[in-house]
């Protein structure tokens, strides 16, 4: 019997065994270091002798992390395993297989189903992974992804704790432009079907509608910075990383504090993402509140030694984007600041963290740093 289309095709005739085949029969079944993949027990993978294994998972939930009403399920898919990757890329790591768990309520189309793993086959591709294997369940809440992946390390492991006292702190690409897309679709904004989103909401303004379009692909379709991370590590460069996930302050605050010291930032250096500039006039917001605190933003935070030419030419042509030097490492007495052009400095503070109500950066000159 012929593939019949995802339109006619109800979770209830297919059943968990029909639902698993009909996710798994695009997956390979063969490929680098792949011995046997899904349709085992269990995956069976070989690494290079001599390599550290790196692992590492993320979760999506509907209605917290995405919804329905606003993303494209292929774009969900495909950030799903982004996040992952992105973390794996921290550590200077090459991602190299994935393992997809998903509790889906019964009455899901099949068609966003379908829609929903071809964004994931898709991220795959474009990172060089190979989805080898997962799980699936029912359940009465809401749909939930869960993404891990294995990637091999170089020969030396690139962390948080590795910071010292006067390195430079330096960031890849340009921050805000997802936590920007973000505050657009929490008030309803179009969003765009090329670009992750549904195509349904209020309509833009003619003026902002490209650089709306560009920030929803940073949200919605994140291109994780494997390339430059590895180039960092293979010649030795960077002392401590950490991917911007939760936010520049956040992430700084974990890597400052895995490596026992402190940091300033210096405002007129952060890389404001240019669409983020333009719907922060749109929107009236502080488009370096979505810099520093936004998050999602996939980019390498990193420290460093190294000349800034060094930095320069060892990450041209690795797809890293604009880099930029931010700040510098200090004393952990000095905590975390920012300081502004005048000379003032101000705690860093703010960024996501869960079961917390999320917290925006502030020009706060009533608590100055002493």
């Amino acid at each position: 019997m012929g593939r019949r289309r995802a339109s006619a095709v109800s979770l209830r005739s297919l059943g968990e065994f029909g639902l698993l085949a009909r996710l798994a029969a695009a997956l390979p079944r063969r490929g680098r270091g792949l011995l046997v993949g899904i349709g085992d027990d269990a995956a069976a993978l070989r690494l290079p002798a001599g390599r550290p294994l790196l692992a590492t998972t993320d979760l999506l939930v509907e209605g917290e992390d995405f919804r329905w009403e606003t993303a494209d399920p292929a774009a969900i898919g495909w950030k799903a395993l982004a996040v992952s990757v992105s973390d794996i890329a921290a550590m200077g790591g090459r991602p190299r297989y994935a393992l997809v768990g998903l509790a889906v309520p019964a009455q899901t189309p099949v068609a966003r189903l379908d829609a929903l793993y071809r964004g994931l086959r898709r991220a795959a591709a474009a990172f060089r992974v190979l989805l080898v294997g997962g799980d699936l369940s029912a359940t009465s809440g809401p749909l939930l992804l869960a993404v891990a992946v294995l990637g091999g390390g170089g020969r030396r492991l690139l962390t948080r704790a590795g910071a010292r006292v006067g390195e430079t702190v330096w960031v890849t690409g340009r921050l805000g432009g997802s936590a920007a897309a973000l505050a657009a679709l929490s008030r309803g904004y179009r969003a765009a079907r090329e670009a992750g989103g549904t195509g349904r909401g209020r309509p833009v303004p003619p003026a902002v509608a490209g650089p709306l379009r560009r920030a929803l692909a940073r949200h919605f379709r994140p291109r994780p910075r494997v390339q430059p991370a590895a180039a960092l590590t293979r010649r030795g460069l960077a002392s401590a990383a950490i991917d911007v996930s939760d936010g520049l302050a956040a992430d700084l605050a974990h890597l400052c504090e895995a490596s026992g010291v402190g940091a300033r930032v210096e405002r007129a250096a952060v890389p404001v993402d240019a669409a983020a500039a333009a719907l922060g006039s749109w929107l009236r917001s502080d488009p370096l509140s979505w810099a520093l605190t936004g998050g999602e933003d996939f980019e390498i935070l990193f420290t460093t030694s190294a000349p800034p030419a060094t930095v320069r030419k060892a990450l041209a042509g690795t797809g890293a984007g604009r880099v930029t030097a931010i700040g510098r490492i200090l004393p952990r007495s000095a905590g975390l600041t920012l300081r502004h052009p005048d000379g003032a400095q101000t705690p860093l503070r703010g960024g996501f963290e869960h079961f917390r109500r999320a917290r925006g950066f502030r020009l706060d000159r009533r608590r100055p740093v002493r």
